[in-house]
């Protein structure tokens, strides 16, 4: 029997757990808000299916790369300049928000200053 030809069913609590698994707060070791999110079946998680992960945009990530290198002493954007970042890009704040923690844990220039400050394993101030 091919899997490829059997229908999709809908996500139903109470026919794919057990009741045991149905108290309030528990499905499927889900909250019950996100049981309700995209769940590929196995088929599609195994077949390439599920969603997948892809870069931002090279416009948003270039307006948001300038800014970053004209502040590289202070590299953390406000609030209120996330708010803008998001309305000019196009992305979400939590997008820019996400976008600035990794490119500052991953900018060679401040790793070489992480590491410099670093003495015996204690940080120092410069």
């Amino acid at each position: 029997m091919e899997i490829d030809h059997l229908p999709r069913r809908e996500y139903d609590p109470r026919r794919d757990y057990e009741p045991a698994q149905l108290a309030p707060g528990f499905i499927g070791g889900y909250e019950p808000a996100r049981a309700q999110l995209f769940m590929p079946t196995p088929f599609e998680y195994h077949h390439g299916k599920a969603r997948k992960r892809s870069n931002l945009p090279k416009q948003s990530t270039e307006i948001m790369k300038t800014w970053f290198d004209q502040n590289i002493t202070n590299p953390y954007p406000s609030e209120e300049q996330k708010a803008l970042f998001s309305k000019v890009t196009g992305i979400s704040m939590t997008q820019v928000s996400n976008w600035f923690i990794n490119h500052r844990r991953r900018c060679p220039e401040l790793r070489d200053k992480r590491e410099r400050t670093r003495v015996n394993g204690r940080e120092i101030d410069i």
